[in-house]
């Protein structure tokens, strides 16, 4: 493996890490440029790979926890929680078996938080959020 190899594996790997956004490849186009430059030194293929290896390990061991702290969080929330606190109408009657109420042009599963049936029509304030079912109350 010569020297055009290593630095392709480079450019590939950085490549993908523009596309994934996501501190996943990077690693591997530092230990392919690290080769890359000890391929002008050797050109044993096995101390290549070793080279690219190691340090392919080592940046990820040692620059990720660095590197994680500067990447943005992902919100963690789902669409129903993201409804907390929003209004809904009741287009199914809530009795204790459930409903549905539509936020939006979109219908979702709901159930009283109260346990009291709330009727079709009504206006209804999104309380929680369990999975994919909304527990509501009456405005």
């Amino acid at each position: 493996m010569g020297s055009a190899f290593w630095i392709a594996l480079s450019a590939v790997m950085l490549i993908l890490e523009a596309i994934t956004v996501g501190l996943t490849c990077i690693w591997l186009a530092i230990g392919a440029f690290a080769a890359f430059i000890i391929s002008f030194a050797t050109a044993n293929v096995y101390v290549q790979f070793i080279v690219f290896a190691v340090v392919s390990a080592v940046s990820f061991a040692s620059l990720r926890p660095f590197l994680k702290r500067f990447m943005p969080v992902k919100d963690r929330t789902n669409s129903t929680s993201r409804l907390i606190g929003e209004k809904a109408v009741v287009i199914q009657k809530i009795t204790e078996m459930g409903g549905r109420v539509k936020v939006g042009d979109i219908s979702w599963m709901a159930e009283s938080a109260d346990g009291n049936d709330i009727e079709v029509d009504s206006v209804v304030k999104i309380k929680e959020a369990k999975s994919n079912k909304l527990i509501v109350e009456k405005i």
